[in-house]
């Protein structure tokens, strides 16, 4: 009986504050992908701009091939390309950066409805 208890209190403990530890992570997530884009505009806004549309096209891509779901291969498919493209222009970038991107690519897409802003300027 007591077990069956502690299970209830349990549960609704955690229907209560699982919510809001996930909303508290996924605002850290954001601020510390926002902190990482602020560096790289404010250090190379050339950089940035090719981040930005290399990893949209790159999330474009990914979502062309593999559809809904598969989340996982979708972000290594995105992560290699991205990389492919950057080794080709002789740049280097931890790889938190790149993920950092993607996610980002990936949130304004949901938040489109499914389609990403179009940038003018053109990857060099």
């Amino acid at each position: 009986m007591n077990m069956e208890i502690f299970s209830k209190m349990l549960q609704a403990v955690l229907e209560v504050a699982l919510p809001m530890l996930i909303a508290s992570a996924a605002g850290w997530m954001i601020g510390k992908c926002i902190e990482i884009f602020k560096k790289v505009k404010d250090k190379n806004p050339e950089l940035y701009e090719i981040l930005v549309v290399v990893s949209r096209k790159a999330v474009e891509a990914a979502e062309q091939i593999f559809g809904g779901g598969k989340g996982k291969e979708k972000k290594e498919y995105a992560k290699a390309i991205i990389t492919k493209y950057l080794s080709a222009k002789g740049i280097t970038l931890d790889i938190d950066v790149i993920e950092a991107y993607i996610e980002a690519a990936v949130k304004e897409l949901k938040w489109n409805g499914g389609e990403l802003s179009e940038r003018t300027e053109e990857l060099k």
